[in-house]
Parts: C-alpha cells; structure tokens; sequence
C-alpha cells in the first residue's frame, strides 16, 4: 500500500525476470507491473491522467 496525498492506494504487483543460461544481457532484465487492486485505487489513478 502506497498513501499518497492522504488517500491509501492498494496495487498488485507482478515481476516477471528473463533468464537464459546463455545470454547474459537478458539475464538481467525484469519487468514489474503494478495493477491497482482496488476501485478507489483505479479511479484515483484515472482521474490523475491529462
């Protein structure tokens, strides 16, 4: 959970790692995304956008 301007908001987080045992550049790639988990989280981020 993130507070942010007194308004708690809730996300899931995933992390996704690529790994081969050949290629050592990808070796150190991860992506992580994070979704809001909730609708007040979601509508906070909305009305954030330009």
């Amino acid at each position: 959970m993130i507070e942010h301007g007194g308004q708690v908001l809730s996300f899931i987080a995933s992390i996704a790692t690529f790994n081969t045992p050949m290629d050592v550049t990808v070796a150190e790639l991860a992506i992580e995304t994070f979704l809001p988990a909730d609708r007040e989280t979601a509508a906070h981020l909305r009305a954030r956008l330009p």
